[in-house]
């Protein structure tokens, strides 16, 4: 399913704090959308060897859009 961008949403969901994430980046997660966007991130139940791939997961992606430049 294609969504219209999320910066246009009236809310910003960032998936900082889930599973110990400590830095802004962009991740799917399961979640709620609503008319107006994104209402809510679905907490995941998850093993700790499964959080420990997914932080490995979510920093490759961290430092990759660390370079990208937005205007």
């Amino acid at each position: 399913m294609l969504l219209p961008s999320p910066a246009k949403s009236s809310s910003n969901f960032y998936p900082q704090g889930h599973h110990e994430i400590c830095h802004e980046t962009f991740l799917s997660l399961p979640c709620s959308i609503g008319e107006n966007g994104v209402t809510n991130i679905v907490r995941m139940r998850i093993t700790e060897f499964e959080k420990k791939l997914f932080q490995q997961s979510a920093n490759v992606v961290y430092n990759v859009q660390k370079d990208v430049k937005t205007s």
